[in-house]
């Protein structure tokens, strides 16, 4: 299915935006307490966090300093690794940019209407703390719950419309319509890959939904399903529309689900990249869409890109409608840049052997650095590197002609 028009825009609006930014070598500017979470990879063990002192109250001792340990109830083992993942002991605080990661991490990341009510709410627990200096695993476990009743309220409005356009003329709701309702209310596009897991989130919906009604009997996998969930809400209390209710609470988990993945293969690809926390927070929002792009233009699958195929990258990306708009040799000096700014930004860069560059460049730092080879006859002939992010000191390069 198609993405709309206006979502494509602001894609390439942005990831144009952030081409020619990385080309003038400007850095950008840290965000402001509204802007994306700092979540980054995990802390390696070579690397503790010192863990924070508090002061902590006589009440409910043991439910803010338990140790944490797998319970088996994959929801709150999820929570258990999100907090860890900016305390690794588990028996400190998070501060206000710790928590907030930590909350998009297992998926409630807002819409943009949304920010800042989440954002008052985790700034409202972590005053509430009898520590004062964060939230503790169990406020935060108490938190989470808080910030999706608020998440399920700011977005049934928009739902219910969503909803009544997959409605068949029997009152069925089609479970194919789902994925353009993600996508619409902030998803960004869901590949097949996530469709496949989001399909068996709403596995037995069409069963349930009919048991519910009263339309047909309720089989196995209807039931199936309302177990899964009958732990959550009363379905139906809210609008009185049990089928759009069970729908919302599938919804709500699909997307968590999604948000969760997709940032955890960020922080699987910031790993792999070896990119400092800086570059990482900086690029994070489009990290993956940008790698997968990269590597779809990389047609040799050696992780770095010949001059004509960084050419065809930037017409797909947008930062050029047509090839005629940019001259070779203003690309080239574009690229110049960015490598220059991102070798000042990599202390780890160098030269290795042979005069090969060796160097940490982000996937979105597409860069080049004129290299002096020998030609046939004898004579020093420039030639052009492309280097693609592949660790520090560890990336692979692939030479062209200057002329190419």
């Amino acid at each position: 299915m198609r993405r709309d028009r206006g979502s494509r825009l602001m894609k390439v609006d942005r990831l144009r935006r952030s081409f020619w930014k990385c080309s003038t070598g400007v850095a950008r500017a840290a965000s402001d307490s509204s802007g994306s979470p700092k979540g980054r990879p995990a802390r390696s063990i070579e690397q503790p966090r010192q863990e924070r002192t508090s002061s902590i109250g006589s009440e409910h001792p043991g439910q803010r300093r338990r140790a944490l340990e797998p319970t088996g109830d994959p929801r709150v083992d999820a929570l258990q690794a999100a907090f860890k993942r900016y305390n690794p002991e588990g028996t400190g605080a998070l501060d206000f940019a710790e928590a907030r990661a930590a909350i998009w991490d297992v998926g409630l990341q807002p819409s943009p209407k949304e920010r800042r009510g989440m954002l008052e709410l985790i700034d409202e627990a972590i005053g509430d703390s009898e520590s004062r200096d964060g939230i503790h695993f169990g406020e935060f476990e108490a938190l989470v719950p808080r910030l999706r009743e608020a998440a399920l309220e700011s977005r049934r409005e928009d739902l219910q419309e969503w909803y009544a356009k997959g409605l068949d003329g029997h009152g069925e709701y089609g479970v194919e319509s789902a994925k353009a309702c993600l996508e619409a209310l902030g998803a960004k596009a869901v590949s097949s890959g996530e469709w496949l897991e989001v399909k068996k989130i709403f596995a037995g919906f069409a069963e349930a939904a009919a048991g519910l009604t009263g339309r047909r009997r309720l089989t196995p996998n209807g039931q199936a399903l309302l177990n899964r969930i009958s732990d959550q809400r009363v379905l139906g209390e809210s609008t009185g529309d049990v089928q759009f209710e069970l729908f919302e609470v599938l919804y709500h988990q699909a997307q968590e689900a999604l948000v969760a993945a997709r940032r955890a293969g960020e922080r699987r690809l910031g790993e792999e990249l070896q990119l400092s926390e800086a570059h990482f927070d900086e690029f994070r929002e489009d990290l993956v869409e940008l790698h997968g792009l990269f590597e779809e233009h990389d047609g040799r699958g050696q992780r770095a890109l010949r001059i004509e195929e960084v050419m065809n990258l930037l017409v797909a990306f947008g930062c050029v409608e047509a090839r005629s708009w940019l001259t070779m040799q203003a690309l080239l000096e574009m690229m110049q840049k960015a490598k220059e700014f991102a070798v000042r930004r990599n202390s780890g860069s160098g030269i290795g052997p042979a005069g090969a560059v060796k160097a940490s460049v982000s996937t979105r730092q597409i860069s080049e650095m004129p290299v002096y080879t020998t030609g046939p006859a004898g004579e020093s002939k420039e030639r052009l590197t492309v280097i693609s992010e592949a660790g520090e000191g560890a990336c692979e390069e692939v030479f062209a002609d200057f002329n190419e």
